[in-house]
């Protein structure tokens, strides 16, 4: 049975793929997950593709599922790192979401970014890459609102803060970028985060540059 359904997996009829997936899914058989990977390898539809993440996750099976974090296939390392994450397995590290958020397709980067976003807690191993899209944001690949967003919600991580106040009176730091930093503290309900700006918002201060202070609030 289990061979005939990953065959199924790879029919020409879309509606068929996508029952095959949630039925492997609902079996919950390692043996499933070589198959499933396999598709996500190839450019599927996004609904196919959402079919097979969820089929890994229905499996369950956090250490299979890892494997695909070394895949060299970008489909399947961020397929594999969304499962995991749903699965809120440990093996979700720093350095797999640096090639995610590098990934080549917008939609891993967004993925990526959406991960990041629910674990504040992996920007700490993130921080040369974090300083260098405040350095240049073009490097993020994401929009200025996205890239504030996401500052924002990792902003929770006492370490991403501390950065936060640092490229705020850095010189290096572009305009865009402080702006950015303003109007997120200024927006900020998070108490520990905002003591720890208050350095850096008082130099601000000092510096009178009310031009900057205007437009971020």
């Amino acid at each position: 049975a289990m061979s005939e359904l990953l065959r199924l997996l790879s029919t020409d009829v879309v509606s068929n793929r996508r029952a095959t997936a949630e039925a492997l899914g609902r079996l919950k058989q390692a043996q499933a997950i070589p198959g499933v990977m396999a598709q996500l390898a190839q450019a599927h539809d996004r609904v196919f593709e959402h079919s097979l993440i969820y089929a890994l996750i229905e499996i369950g099976l956090t250490d299979q599922v890892a494997a695909g974090l070394e895949s060299q296939n970008e489909l399947v390392h961020v397929g594999a790192l969304v499962a995991l994450d749903q699965l809120n397995a440990a093996s979700v590290g720093g350095e797999h979401l640096v090639r995610a958020l590098r990934g080549v397709r917008g939609s891993t980067r967004r993925k990526a970014r959406w991960i990041l976003g629910n674990r504040p807690n992996l920007g700490t191993a993130l921080l040369p890459v974090l300083r260098s899209w405040l350095l240049d944001s073009s490097e993020s690949g994401f929009d200025s609102t996205e890239l504030a967003d996401l500052f924002s919600k990792l902003s929770a991580n006492p370490s991403v803060a501390d950065l936060l106040g640092e490229m705020l009176t850095d010189g290096n730091s572009t305009t865009e970028a402080k702006r950015m930093i303003v109007g997120m503290m200024i927006r900020s309900d998070d108490q520990a985060a905002v003591e720890s700006w208050m350095t850096g918002i008082v130099a601000l201060i000092q510096s009178r540059d009310t031009h900057l202070l205007n437009e971020a609030t």
